[in-house]
This record gives structure tokens, sequence and C-alpha cells, in this order.
């Protein structure tokens, strides 16, 4: 273990290290400052990308902690390494170090979906407890170039276009609200490699990213070099098409808004005849509006623009006999004059 301290911190002067808090700066406030104001937790798995993320921002605060999720996604002893190495780089930038365990194994089903949720709410629970307003997290532009593609594949819509978001809420165990922050959005993986050699920090290696069964994975090892021969600033073109595509998607959701249901036994109504005069886009983000509404984000990657097509070819049709959709949660249920979604749990009554 290295003692804290031991090596002097990069220089803010760093064109990397500068960019980087710069981008905080913006994403936790912009040119106010006040004490605490910016107090952040910085997510810290132990690889190249959070490591250069924490050297980064101790940079150019003290009001920082990092705080790593052990989780079941990694062997045991892959994992107690991985906490130990976050650990010994917050010894050694002389920052406090906290830690959680989250399994996500034994709830079955989607685990990696799980894991990632269970780990954001571990993450803003450990930072409501040690007071800091913020999360920050790794993610950089080439993963936003992996998110742009495999949301793509799978017939995403504005919505998941708009790829990794810079700022984001996440509820904590205790129904707090912390901000999570993506300073990192703006550089590349190399980038974070980089920031680590020169800071003389060794990070810690995940093998599953070599795993090609796994979609990211193959895109990471098989597609993403290809796509960088050819078009070597493809990454950064990613991040404005998801940039643009999430404002698009904001845009539609302000106007799903207008279109107001009405609410009985924690069910939504609308008129048919009022959603039949929407764009199919606009009825589709109507729908997902609704589900929000009634399920929060709980299964929300479940709900493809697929399903929501065939809703909408539903609505929009001439036939008048009642006809049921289950989607995971909701039902909806379609009539002569009406559309209704409800959770599945109050339809049943449970």
């Amino acid at each position: 273990m290295v003692g804290a301290r031991s090596i002097p911190r990069l220089p803010r002067s760093d064109p990397l290290v500068a960019r980087v808090i710069r981008d905080w700066r913006a994403l936790t406030g912009g040119g106010r400052d006040a004490p605490g104001m910016r107090r952040t937790l910085i997510a810290c798995s132990g690889g190249a990308d959070s490591s250069a993320l924490a050297i980064c921002l101790t940079a150019a605060s003290d009001d920082l902690v990092i705080g790593h999720i052990v989780h079941d996604m990694r062997a045991g002893a892959e994992a107690a390494a991985d906490r130990d190495s976050a650990r010994s780089l917050a010894e050694w930038l002389g920052a406090p170090f906290c830690e959680d365990r989250v399994e996500a194994r034994p709830a079955g089903g989607n685990l990696e979906a799980k894991s990632r949720r269970m780990r954001y709410i571990a993450l803003a629970s450990l930072a409501e407890a040690h007071g800091c307003r913020f999360v920050a997290t790794a993610h950089h532009l080439d993963d936003q170039l992996e998110t742009v593609l495999l949301r793509m594949l799978r017939g995403a819509g504005p919505r998941g276009l708009g790829g990794i978001a810079s700022r984001r809420m996440v509820r904590t165990r205790l129904g707090g609200a912390i901000t999570i922050v993506r300073p990192m959005l703006g550089v590349h993986r190399r980038d974070t490699e980089a920031i680590c050699g020169r800071a003389g920090w060794s990070w810690r290696h995940d093998v599953t990213n070599e795993d090609v069964s796994r979609d990211r994975a193959f895109l990471r090892s098989r597609v993403l070099p290809l796509l960088a021969e050819r078009f070597p600033r493809g990454a950064e073109r990613a991040g404005e098409v998801a940039a643009l595509q999430a404002m698009i998607a904001d845009c539609l959701a302000v106007d799903a808004r207008r279109v107001r249901p009405l609410k009985h036994d924690g069910a939504l109504e609308w008129s048919r005849a009022e959603l039949k005069l929407l764009h199919p886009v606009h009825l589709g983000e109507v729908l997902r509006s609704g589900w929000i509404t009634l399920q929060g984000n709980i299964g929300l990657d479940r709900l493809s623009q697929r399903s929501l097509r065939a809703a909408c070819t539903m609505i929009s049709d001439s036939s008048g006999a009642m006809r049921r959709v289950e989607w995971a949660g909701v039902e909806l249920v379609v009539t002569r004059s009406a559309v209704m979604m409800r959770r599945k749990d109050a339809v049943h009554g449970t």
C-alpha cells in the first residue's frame, strides 16, 4: 500500500485534468462557490477510468469522498482486490474512503441491470451518509459511443439514443435524492489511462471487459477499434448525436405532459379520440410518460420502441373491441372510447 500523498498530485494546469475539473464544476453549480456546495462522492471501481477521475478531482478540491461498492458480479477474490485498490488510491490521495456491498444474484432476472441499479442506490446512499450532494462517475466518450451503438441496435428512440446523461437524479435508500454527475464525458478511455500513467498510479484491470459474449465487450474489443481506424472522430460525433437526441426527447416529454390523463383508483385514463390526433412519436411519449407516473423508472428499460409502436397502432386503428397489452408491471387497456393504463398489481389486487 502506498503512503498517503507519497506522490504529488497532478497539477491543475494539466490539460486533461483541467478539462475534467472544469466539467465537474459546471455540473455542480458552475461559477458559484460556497462551503460544501460541491461536496462529491467519487464512485471508484479501482479501474483506470474511475482512478483517473479521483486523481483529477483531488487536484481541485479536498471536499471529496472516494466510495466503492463491492458487488457479486465479480468473483470474491477479484471484488476484494478491486475494493483494496480503491481504498489504497484514496489513502494515496489523502481522501476519505467508504464502501458498501450489494448482491444482485439472489434477486434473479437481468443480473447486470439489477446490479447496476443497486450500485447506484448504494452510491447515492453513501453520498447521503457522508454529506455529499453529488456522486461523480467516470463514464467517458468511448462509453458514450458504445451506449449509443447498443441502443441503436436495440431499436431505441430519442430518449435511448440520448445516451449517458451528464446529470441525473438517483434516490437513496432513505428516500432522499442525490445528483449523479459525469465530468469525463469529454475525454477518451486512452486519456484516463494517460492520467493514471502520468500520476504513477497502477489501476485494476477488469477481465470481464474481455468477455466478448457480452454485447458491450464485443463492441469494445471487436468493433470500436475498426471504427476508430476509419472514423477517428467517431466518439465525439456520437456524443454530439446523443446530446441532440436528448434535447429532442426533452421536447417530446414537455409535449407529452400537456396531454393530461384522468387519474382514478391508481390508474390513468385518456380519451382515445384525443390520443388518435397525436403523431405516433408524441403518442409513444405520452404512453412512456404514463408508465413513469405509475412505475417511476422501474422496468423502463424493458419498454421497447417496438412495444410502444404496437400500442400506438392499436390506439390509432378503427377497431372498437376491447384489447389489453401487458408490459412489465403495467397493463394497457384500449376500448372504443378510452385508453387506460394501470399497474398489474393493482389489477390483481395484490
